[in-house]
């Protein structure tokens, strides 16, 4: 299903990022950590990378998405995808790395997922339609402002986000609180970087951060 007409629709209400905006054919279904650890990648803050699914090389995590929003296109036809966390508007340059990289899956037929920007950013509002433009996409997914950080891991076997249990096992309902300020979350605002990367290593621990991945505060 494609969710395009009515984000559309939603886009233009007066009340537009003030409220859970929650576009899905159906529930997101449970991972623990320890069952996709082994053969994912994440993806911080301000960090962009392309993927394909092999045997060893299945999932890229994204957790604590707050006020950034994550993207995905992935292709049906060739289990590759594209992802990127931004924390502000993509600006040209931005926009040029990703229509580059969506422009090398040829003969895509491209399904697009997005999550996060809590804070409904009026800045990052329109950052979807500005991607959009990129290239010919069904919009699969939307789960975008609210209150709650979220956790979620991108399979890419199948092209679909589940939401990720870091700790492995269902969260109490103080757990998902957002704990980062946006004036914290203003100084890790960066451009958006492209990086290759090793999926199926081990991970870091859940504090630390890949440092090719994330800068640091300005």
């Amino acid at each position: 299903m494609d969710f395009w007409r009515i984000y559309q629709t939603a886009s233009v209400s007066e009340n537009f990022g003030e409220q859970r905006l929650y576009l899905r054919s159906k529930d997101r279904t449970h991972s623990s950590l320890s069952a996709v650890e082994a053969q994912a990648e994440r993806i911080e803050i301000n960090g962009g990378l392309s993927a394909k699914y092999a045997e060893g090389a299945r999932y890229v995590i994204a957790d604590d998405l707050t006020y950034d929003l994550l993207v995905s296109f992935y292709d049906v036809n060739s289990s590759r995808a594209v992802l990127m966390r931004m924390s502000s508007f993509p600006d040209k340059k931005s926009l040029a790395a990703i229509r580059g990289k969506v422009g090398r899956m040829r003969g895509a037929n491209l399904e697009l997922r997005a999550v996060g920007l809590q804070s409904g950013d009026p800045t990052m509002r329109d950052s979807l339609r500005e991607i959009q433009g990129i290239a010919k996409c069904n919009l699969q997914e939307a789960d975008l402002f609210g209150t709650n950080a979220r956790h979620v891991v991108f399979d890419l076997k199948v092209g679909t986000l589940m939401d990720l249990l870091p700790l492995n096992r269902i969260f109490r309902p103080d757990e998902l609180a957002n704990k980062l300020s946006l004036a914290d979350f203003g100084r890790l605002r960066s451009g958006l970087k492209f990086e290759k990367v090793g999926i199926g290593r081990a991970l870091p621990s859940k504090n630390a951060s890949l440092q090719h991945d994330r800068p640091g505060p300005k």
